[in-house]
């Protein structure tokens, strides 16, 4: 039985080195938030961030931030999960098994982006909270479309919104890469969406740069630790795949 391939197939070891290096430089930044209140650079780049400021691009920037915010990005990992799903249960694992634990572990190692949403969502609400580090106090540009507010958002460190589309559309890109056709367009899709709502987060004076640079370091790590999790499950799929095999010779 083949394993998934490419991004989606990267080792464990692989995997948990991007995610310790990504919690280290989310220490770091925090012990920088937490003894001076910025970070190298912030006043510098949020301003510069703020000095291009046009009506076409606060319409663009508004649409960044509703499709990177917490309800589309919740959907769209649901989505994921599915697809992820939907292919699993095509698999010969999945059709050759015989008991209720065989059957449900592709359902549950499906359901990986669901994982890594809700992670990084539960610890960027706690760390605003324990943290409570206030946003920039400028002239701020309110969004346009809706978003779900909350009251743990009055504090800013780490971003939501980075944290929230980076695993999102990280997501997208690992489950995108089997399909030739489609990988490198929906790879520079992500990379840009990813950039632009980080971007779009200093444009519109909500947060630090610091802040969006905490959030996409949370939000890889919890994109690494939930395809450690897939890796995991995908071995114990293949040796139950294996054993049903011997078993039918």
């Amino acid at each position: 039985m083949k394993t998934a391939h490419t991004i989606g197939a990267l080792s464990i070891r692989l995997l948990s080195a991007i995610a310790i290096l990504c919690l280290l430089g989310l220490a770091v930044l925090t012990a920088l938030v937490i003894a001076a209140h910025h970070a190298p650079g912030d006043w510098l780049i949020l301003t510069i961030a703020m000095a291009v400021r046009t009506t076409f691009m606060t319409h663009a920037i508004s649409v960044l931030t509703f499709i990177g915010s917490a309800v589309p990005t919740m959907i769209i990992c649901a989505v994921l999960s599915l697809v992820e799903l939907r292919h699993a249960m095509q698999e010969p694992a999945f059709r050759q098994a015989t008991t209720s634990r065989q059957r449900l572990l592709p359902v549950v190692q499906s359901a990986w982006p669901l994982l890594a949403f809700g992670g990084a969502v539960g610890f960027d609400i706690l760390m605003r909270i324990a943290i409570g580090r206030l946003p920039p106090e400028v002239e701020r540009i309110e969004q346009l479309l809706p978003e779900v507010q909350m009251s743990f958002q009055r504090y800013s460190f780490p971003s939501g919104h980075a944290c929230t589309v980076l695993v999102t559309y990280g997501a997208l890109s690992v489950i995108a890469w089997r399909t030739p056709v489609v990988k490198w367009v929906t790879l520079v899709f992500a990379i840009f969406t990813i950039a632009g709502v980080g971007f779009g987060r200093l444009y519109l004076g909500v947060h630090w740069p610091s802040d969006v640079l905490a959030g996409y370091f949370l939000g890889t790590f919890w994109l690494m630790l939930a395809l450690m999790v897939r890796r995991y499950l995908d071995s114990v799929k293949t040796a139950q795949y294996d054993g049903l095999r011997v078993e039918s010779k």
